[in-house]
Formats: structure tokens, sequence, C-alpha cells
């Protein structure tokens, strides 16, 4: 038997001051001094800090090498959270089991290491920025006297509630080698959700603000991750060769009201939107369906009722998808949009070759990834001429 225990406990400050002056024009580029400018032009001064508090504990297990157990557990405080959010708890436990230690294995000679592992833990994120979570102060002006005037007020809303975005993830895999440590072999599959996810916010314009920091949704990741070595000796030829491949698939489990988030406010350039039951980033606008052929195909097609665009014979013919009741109208407008394509690849994959004879050596490697849609977004500023 051997047992393992560590229990930590660390505490942690940043802070960060910032001063800038600039100073123009310079008679000469070799006195690089503020005191050789005739002007100070300008001046700034920053400070920001934040601190965390963490409690960390673990525990590790095995027996006769061959039997593996760990378990883990983190109590961390940031003080970049709301104050009624500030502390998350973050546990983890995993198990192996080496088979190759095990006696019915000894007589499979072309098994060299087998080992099969398992996996759970949920992990935080705090890189959020400072000061997100509370109300700041802005430098605005206003009209005092009928002059303009320096002022200064709120710039940002605050969020008591802001939280620790959360990863829970569950890994199951092997690693195999076989004849001699010559050919090795790695699976792995994953399932992780993230939850709490921090992102900012759209608000009504209505409220003064624009956005606010929040806790957003849920996010679902899952995947097969592989990998195939080979490493062998010929005379001086050393030959190491690796290929991996990973099918990795996403889908957005939650989002605040509405549910969806697009790219930006205009319909024209919000080529993509994140919304609940979709993967992330796919393509939402029109569909294409050529052009408007003759007069007849003209006025038996739907039109475009969007502000200055005209539709001709020649010009682009868009699907009609939908209208405000949920059904085809008859007008292209912003209901019609739908998803169009999604650009998340269906698999990526590497290649890697290394070769050493005496004093030379060479690397051949590369990468790619499959079936994910493009989308050009300049083609509707550079070739759409409606």
């Amino acid at each position: 038997h051997k047992i393992e225990a560590l229990a930590g406990f660390s505490a942690h400050k940043n802070q960060r001051e910032s001063n800038e002056l600039k100073g123009s024009p310079y008679s000469t580029d070799k006195i690089p001094y503020l005191s050789a400018a005739t002007t100070i032009t300008s001046g700034k001064s920053n400070f920001a800090e934040y601190a965390m508090l963490s409690y960390i504990g673990r525990l590790n297990y095995s027996f006769k090498g061959k039997y593996l157990l760990s378990g883990a557990m983190r109590r961390d405080g940031c003080s970049r959270f709301g104050v009624n959010q500030r502390w998350g708890s973050f546990p983890s436990v995993s198990a192996g089991w080496v088979l190759s230690e095990e006696s019915f294995m000894k007589n499979i000679k072309p098994v060299d290491m087998l080992k099969l592992r398992a996996s759970y833990g949920v992990t935080g994120n705090f890189n959020i920025g400072n000061y997100t979570h509370i109300a700041t102060i802005s430098n605005y002006n206003y009209i005092f006297g009928d002059a303009l005037t320096p002022g200064a007020t709120i710039g940002g809303m605050s969020n008591s509630e802001l939280a620790w975005e959360r990863t829970k993830q569950f890994n199951i895999g092997f690693d195999l080698s076989l004849f001699s440590n010559r050919l090795y072999l790695t699976y792995d599959y994953y399932d992780k959700t993230t939850d709490n996810m921090i992102q900012a916010r759209p608000l009504p314009r209505a409220s003064g603000f624009t956005s606010v920091t929040d806790n957003v949704g849920a996010l679902d990741f899952w995947g097969h991750e592989i990998s195939v070595g080979y490493r062998n000796k010929f005379g001086d030829l050393n030959w190491n060769s690796n290929f991996n491949i990973s099918f990795d698939r996403n889908r957005i489990k939650k989002l605040v009201d509405p549910g969806f988030f697009d790219r930006n406010s205009s319909a024209a350039s919000s080529y993509w939107r994140n919304q609940e039951g979709h993967s992330l980033g796919e393509f939402f606008g029109y569909i294409f369906e050529g052009l408007y052929k003759d007069e007849e195909d003209l006025n038996n097609s739907a039109r475009p009722a969007l502000n200055n665009v005209v539709s001709d014979v020649g010009t682009i013919k868009m699907r009609d998808v939908s209208g405000p009741d949920g059904v085809p109208d008859g007008k292209i407008d912003t209901h019609d949009r739908t998803f169009i394509g999604n650009p998340n690849p269906k698999f990526l994959f590497g290649f890697t070759n290394d070769f050493t004879y005496r004093n030379f050596d060479l690397s051949i490697s590369m990468s790619g990834s499959y079936g994910g849609k493009i989308c050009d977004g300049l083609i509707q500023y550079l070739g759409n001429l409606d």
C-alpha cells in the first residue's frame, strides 16, 4: 500500500499601478525625456487589484502499483466575484487500473503496458478581469452654464450575484503499449459541461446601459480523442511517428432570455448566432435561391422589404422562410433569417514524423480539420451589388 496526502493553504494578492505621460514636439530624437518636450500633451493613471484565498486537499492511494485512486478538493474565494458569490468548491476524483500488472496478462507477450483510467472533476474560472461585478465610474461631459463641462458618473452596472464559472468534466480512456513499446495507443472519451458561463449580457438601452457581466447559461462539450504512435530504429536511423484525431461536439444547453446572442445588433453583419439547442457560432442568415431570372420570376417571388434594397431582374433572390406570424408572407425581411451552416469541424487531425540519422534530423508534420463550414464575411461588401 502507498498513501500520499497533501493539505495546503494559499493567499494571493495582485496589484498593478501604471502612470503615463506624453509630450511633443521634440527638437531632436536624441533626448528621449519629457523635459525636452515643448508641451506635455496628455497623461493618465491606472490602478487595479484582486485577491484570492484557497484551501487545498489531496489524497493519493495505490496498491501494488496497479490499483490507483486519487481524490482532491479545492475551496477558493476570489474578490472578482459578487459579494454573495465569492467562494466556490471544486472536488475531483480519479481511478486507474494497470491491467498489464495482473497475472493473467503476463502470458500476452505483445502487451507491454495496458492501463484503464477514469476521472470526474469540477474546475472554476476566475479569469474575468477586475471590477466586472461592481458599478464602475467613467468620465462623461455635460452642459453647465451653456458650456461643455467634464464630469463623472456610473459607466458600468454592478452585479452582486456574479458567481464562479464552473466546468464539470468526466473522462474515461486507456493507454496501451505493444511490441517492446514500439507501438502505443491512447484513447479518451470526455464529456464536460460549463455552467454559470460568464459573458456580457445585452440589456435594453432604456436601462442606461448596453450590457452587464453575468452568468448567462450552460454549454456542453463531448468527444473522442485518439492518438497512435510508432517508434523504431533501423541501424543509425531512428523513426518516431504519431497520428492523432479528435471528434469534438458542442451544444448550447441554456442561455438567459431570449435564449440567443447575435454577433451584433445589425442584421447585415450579424452572420452568426449562439442559441439554445445549437452549436457555438452557427451561421445565421438568408438562404440563397439564385437570381431573379426574368420579369415573371421577379413578380411571382418574394421581394426584400428592407430599407435601401431594390430588387430587379438579375439581382439576388432569397428564400421566404417565415414572417411575423411564423409562416411565409411574401416578403424578405429579418424574419427570414435562419441557421445556414455550422463552422465546427467534424474532426481534427495531426500527423508528425521525426527522423534522425547520425548528425542529421528531419521533421515532417501536418494538421487539418474537416467538415466545418466557412463564411466569407467580406463578400456582401465587395461582391453584392444589391
